[in-house]
């Protein structure tokens, strides 16, 4: 259970955390030369690195690989957001010595950060080797999750010549998709309210 919550761990900081943010930021980052279709080349940055992972299942635990998967879009915001979670935002602090005061907080991104590739505590450390060895599978598993057709995430990539790839985006399609919003929160929140009432009701 240890593994895998580290291993987990280290996909969400990774991967899940950058993509959520870029998804409900991606409105707003116009003028980073980034739009809604530009989503795409982020797809192909997590399948890309999941088949390096493929090849070599140590790289999950690689700190300078894992956290520097986005890099190449270029995006300053993305990478002030990360520098904040990691290293700025503040929370209860985890120290037993310090369980006395309500007021003291600490960096936890940066605790977590440490404990997912450095772990200082036995417990983490212990799972180090067998995280190695499954590294592999766990890319195979989400790579073929990835590239089903079933699944919409196929659309998005350029090695599956996705109908909605940055490899079949067209300048008037990136343009035009500027300032434009990635995820459907609009109409959600609509069919939220509506659930809403009906339950009231």
């Amino acid at each position: 259970m240890t593994s895998l919550s580290r291993l987990f761990f280290i996909l969400h900081f990774s991967i899940n955390v950058p993509m959520r943010w870029l998804a409900g930021k991606t409105v707003t980052l116009s003028d980073h030369n980034w739009s809604m279709r530009k989503m795409s080349t982020a797809i192909d940055r997590i399948h890309d690195a999941l088949v390096e992972i493929e090849m070599d299942g140590e790289k999950i635990l690689d700190e300078e690989y894992m956290m520097s998967i986005f890099e190449p879009l270029q995006l300053t915001p993305l990478d002030e957001f990360m520098k904040y979670i990691f290293e700025e935002k503040k929370g209860p602090t985890t120290s037993n010595e310090k369980l006395s005061s309500s007021k003291d907080v600490e960096a936890l991104g940066r605790y977590i950060y440490q404990e997912l590739f450095k772990p200082t505590q036995e417990e983490n450390r212990a799972t180090t080797e067998y995280i190695k060895s499954i590294g592999a599978d766990i890319a195979s598993c989400l790579l073929v999750e990835m590239r089903h057709p079933s699944k919409l995430t196929s659309e998005h990539l350029s090695s599956e010549d996705g109908r909605l790839s940055w490899l079949n985006t067209t300048t008037a399609e990136y343009e035009a998709s500027k300032g434009k919003e990635a995820t459907n929160d609009n109409s959600e929140s609509h069919f939220g309210r509506l659930t809403a009432q009906l339950e009231i009701f």
